[in-house]
């Protein structure tokens, strides 16, 4: 069954766990060049959505090759690599209250291609997006 939801990713998450449904996989549509995107200066995204409330920041922090991987790249198509962070506790939920119970959920972080940047600054590379973002979602 598919279903589409107007929530957010960790309270269609909490749905699914309390359903029944232990430890969901969630993407986070992540920055390929930082750890939890702008979430330690305030950014207001899915991501530093994800790093607040969750433990998320923490097992990206051990996965610095990514990072590190991504920024040498010299196009803003960045490469196919993702961190898989298994059972990360989440204990805040949408209004940024701590949760009396929390709950695990499975983390894939995985950056799309910044197409914005590559139509602005690296025109040669545009034909290269589709094919891209299609074999990174493969």
């Amino acid at each position: 069954t598919i279903q589409v939801a107007n929530c957010t990713t960790f309270a269609a998450a909490k749905s699914l766990v309390d359903s029944g449904l232990g430890n969901p996989l969630c993407l986070n549509f992540a920055s390929a060049k930082r750890p939890g995107g702008g979430f330690l200066s305030g950014a207001q995204a899915q991501e530093e959505s994800l790093a607040r409330a969750s433990g998320l920041y923490a097992s990206l922090t051990q996965q610095m090759a990514f990072y590190i991987s991504n920024r040498a790249c010299r196009t803003a198509l960045y490469t196919n690599h993702m961190i898989y962070s298994p059972s990360v506790p989440v204990f805040r939920n949408d209004d940024d209250e701590l949760l009396a119970a929390p709950y695990t959920v499975s983390i894939v972080t995985a950056p799309a291609v910044n197409a914005g940047a590559v139509r602005k600054n690296q025109r040669r590379q545009v034909a290269k997006i589709g094919p891209c973002m299609a074999e990174r979602i493969r």
